[in-house]
């Protein structure tokens, strides 16, 4: 009966980690979101130590597309309209709501989470410069978006401007355990009580 309670209870605790908004380290240097369904690299300096210069937009996009960090490809820079209609979401307001904010990727890291560079949670090398997006300003095509994660600015700017920074983000959760293995760990663990019980009662 204990056994049974034990397992109900692990059963439970599995499912519950996938339903409570969290920033998740997988390790490795990836940090999932588990509400907007992306992954994060954690080195927020990464790019600059690349190019070892201050980037201009189109930098920062080919370093995003060329990037391979730990056997993953198709990272990107944040998207600051994720749903394309040309509406910038502004977390700061208190008239956008979490799930408007939620359209844009790398204010809702800054405001629902609270990461910046005094609060770098589990990211590195969180710097002073400014975060270019993959957003275009969708009336000024040569302006792009971005946000300072020290100061918490949001807006545009020339994409030739060079004094800048930039972060990569890849769709999904790519840096979690496989599903068939996370099944088979549990169901190991499973028969492994079971096993312990039968010999408990001889």
């Amino acid at each position: 009966m204990k056994i049974n309670k034990f397992i109900s209870l692990i059963f439970f605790l599995m499912l519950s980690t996938t339903t409570n908004a969290a920033l998740i380290n997988r390790g490795n240097g990836m940090i999932y979101d588990n509400v907007l369904d992306i992954t994060w690299l954690a080195d927020a300096g990464l790019a600059r130590s690349t190019f070892n210069d201050n980037l201009d937009w189109w930098e920062a996009q080919q370093w995003a597309t060329d990037l391979e960090y730990s056997n993953f490809t198709d990272w990107r820079l944040p998207n600051m309209d994720v749903n394309g209609d040309g509406v910038f979401a502004d977390c700061r307001f208190m008239t956008t709501t979490e799930n408007e904010c939620r359209d844009n990727e790398y204010d809702y890291l800054f405001s629902q989470y609270g990461i910046n560079r005094n609060n770098p949670g589990d990211f590195i090398n969180i710097g002073s410069l400014h975060y270019w997006s993959g957003t275009e300003n969708p009336v000024f095509p040569d302006l792009a978006y971005l946000l300072n994660l020290e100061t918490g600015f949001r807006g545009t700017t020339s994409k030739i401007t060079t004094n800048r920074n930039a972060l990569a983000v890849h769709d999904g959760d790519i840096a979690a355990v496989p599903l068939p293995a996370a099944v088979w760990l549990f169901g190991s663990g499973l028969i492994g009580l079971a096993g312990f019980a039968r010999r408990k009662k001889a």
